[in-house]
């Protein structure tokens, strides 16, 4: 099952209990498993000439992503994936998987 069909699921089950849902599609996050990724500087270099901000994302900028669309100000939104990728995914290259 892909991510959106996963996620079709899931909100399915939800609207059908009277609730909404979301997926967050975040993208290079700056975590402990990616530091030898970091670590190689060419590689570092590619991966963020993908990213329009420049810069891989935070775990916090993830966390603070979520609780956005929590409160009644955004009742309308759900089945939607919100990317938290600084643009990531309007590379090009990212279509052929970076």
């Amino acid at each position: 099952m892909t991510h959106p069909e996963a996620a079709d699921t899931v909100v399915a089950r939800l609207v059908a209990k009277g609730r909404r849902g979301l997926a967050l599609g975040p993208g290079a996050i700056e975590t402990p498993i990616d530091q030898s990724a970091r670590a190689d500087a060419a590689g570092l270099a590619d991966m963020l000439s993908k990213i329009r901000l420049g810069r891989m994302g935070r775990s916090d900028e993830i966390a603070n992503m979520a609780v956005v669309p929590c409160p009644e100000v955004a009742s309308c939104m759900t089945g939607s994936t919100v990317f938290v990728d600084g643009a990531m995914t309007d590379h090009p290259e990212f279509a052929r998987g970076g």
